[in-house]
This record gives structure tokens, C-alpha cells and sequence, in this order.
């Protein structure tokens, strides 16, 4: 099926902290809130896309949210085409490397427009991309971060309460035997 015409008339961009539940503690720090950026990708046809990016650190919310509008600069009237979009960002900033909050910008409005062009052809991205929807497995990921083996243990017998069937742990002790331990 081919994609619609859309065409890309503004991005709204918001920075919020959202608190969880539990805190987690990661080989990178402690966090209690979840930095979050959400993105809106409004096409002159009356569709939005949505997307979210989880920021690792509260201190780079407000960077990403300013380069995601500057860079509404470059893409304001332009066809809604993930690939071309990202390649278009990528090599406009090229310099500043592959890596970091450039590409998470990049990654938020690339999956902002295929959630357009989803709904503008009025189906699940899985089928838009020729496969058939189905169940995924999930697990929870809302604890169980560094906090030592016994402690881990107990926790992860209440993160299984919620009725998954799997857990992340994770890992990053300053010795592999902490991990270890862990697992």
C-alpha cells in the first residue's frame, strides 16, 4: 500500500518529569523521576503523530527540546517520509556526530511520522510495513535496579505480582561478582 501525502506543518515539543514509582538505581546514578520529551508531529492534513524520548539525564530536557523545534526549521513543509527525514537530520548534522541528543531528536520524529502515516492510512504499523500485528511478551522494567542481591531478590518477587512473567535486572555492579551475585 502506499504511503499518504502528508506534509509537515509543526512539531509541539514538551519536557516533562513523570515520578515512578519506585526509584532506580543505575550504574549512571540514581533516578526518581522519568525526564520524558513528547513530541507531536502535526501535518497540514490534520494528523499527528506522536512519539516520547526517554532523556537518561533532567539536565539535557530543555537542549533536546530546543533542537527538536530548531529543527522543525528544516523540516517544516516536508513530506512525512521517515527514511528521507532521517537522512536529510543526519547528514545536517553530520558534525556533531552519531550519537548523543542529536540522534535521539532524529529517532523521536522519525517514530512520530511513521505513527502519522499509521494513522493516516488507518492501520497498525505492522501491517503498514507489510507483517500482521500480534502478541509481543513484555516484562517489567520498573525496578530492580543496583541495589545488591537480597534486596533484588525480594524485589523482584513484587515486580512479578503485576502478572509478568519476566523482569529486567540490572546490572553494572563495580565488580563481576556483584553481578553475579545479583543474577
Amino acid at each position: 500500500m502506499p504511503a499518504p501525502d502528508l506534509r509537515i506543518r509543526s512539531l509541539r515539543v514538551r519536557a516533562l518529569s513523570v515520578p515512578m514509582r519506585r526509584k532506580v538505581v543505575t550504574a549512571s546514578g540514581s533516578v526518581e523521576k522519568a525526564p520524558l520529551v513528547l513530541i507531536d508531529l502535526e501535518t497540514e492534513e490534520g494528523i499527528t503523530g506522536v512519539s516520547y524520548l526517554f532523556i537518561p539525564s533532567p539536565l539535557a530536557l530543555k537542549p533536546v527540546v530546543e533542537l527538536l523545534n530548531n529543527m522543525l526549521t528544516l523540516i517544516k513543509g516536508a513530506t512525512v517520509a521517515p527514511a528521507a527525514l532521517a537522512r536529510f537530520l543526519h547528514k545536517k548534522f553530520m558534525l556533531l556526530g552519531g550519537t548523543g541528543i542529536t540522534t535521539a531528536a532524529i529517532a523521536g520524529i522519525d517514530m512520530a511520522a511513521w505513527d502519522a502515516l499509521g494513522k493516516a492510512a488507518g492501520m497498525p504499523l505492522a501491517r503498514l510495513w507489510g507483517g500482521e500485528a500480534r502478541r509481543v511478551l513484555a516484562y517489567n522494567s520498573t525496578g530492580l535496579g543496583l541495589m545488591g542481591a537480597r534486596p533484588a531478590a525480594a524485589e523482584a518477587k513484587e515486580l512479578l505480582e503485576f502478572g509478568f512473567k519476566a523482569i529486567k535486572l540490572r546490572l553494572g555492579y563495580k565488580t563481576l561478582e556483584e553481578d553475579l551475585e545479583a543474577v
